[in-house]
């Protein structure tokens, strides 16, 4: 499960979200695709993008398996 420790704002939540989704649809396992969607979110807004926006989201469970399986 992920959830966010607070409100989180609507423009960043969207994009941090797609990027997710992006990354478990590529394989990846839990952990790792909510850090590159974060890293994503970095890339994607800049200097706008400051922790507020993003930290809070968290990973709750096992984060080392895929949900989509191994793609690869």
């Amino acid at each position: 499960m992920i959830a966010s420790l607070w409100t989180v704002d609507d423009a960043y939540a969207p994009s941090l979200m797609k990027h997710l989704y992006r990354h478990l649809a590529d394989g990846e396992d839990k952990g790792s695709a909510l850090r590159q969607a974060k890293i994503d979110l970095l890339k994607e807004f800049g200097d706008e993008a400051v922790p507020f926006y993003w930290a809070g989201f968290k990973l709750v469970g096992e984060g080392s398996t895929t949900i989509f399986g191994d793609q690869h």
